[in-house]
């Protein structure tokens, strides 16, 4: 992926966590990973900033839900409703 994806994706979350009604609330789940308690909107930003596995993770997948559905259609399903996204994210 390139640099300018990664700051449009980064641009996207961005807004998405001045919007977001509950930013610093657990919003996506990876199953047992090193956030057992999930990650907030805030915290997506900055596992993908700091460029840690999981941000890693979260990259691609958003880079590859962005390319069928604009990024205010994929970031409503994250944390805008009760409850947290899972994911279970298997190294392969």
């Amino acid at each position: 992926m390139d640099s300018v994806t990664k700051a449009n994706i980064l641009a996207a979350l961005r807004r998405w966590v001045n919007q977001h009604p509950r930013p610093d609330e657990p919003a996506i789940q990876f199953g047992s990973s090193a956030h057992p308690d999930g990650l907030s909107p805030r915290e997506i930003v900055q596992e993908i900033e700091g460029e840690t596995e999981q941000g890693r993770f979260l990259l691609q997948l958003l880079d590859n839900s962005m390319k069928t559905s604009s990024p205010e259609t994929v970031l409503k399903g994250f944390g805008w409703t009760e409850g947290l996204l899972k994911f279970q994210a298997h190294a392969h």
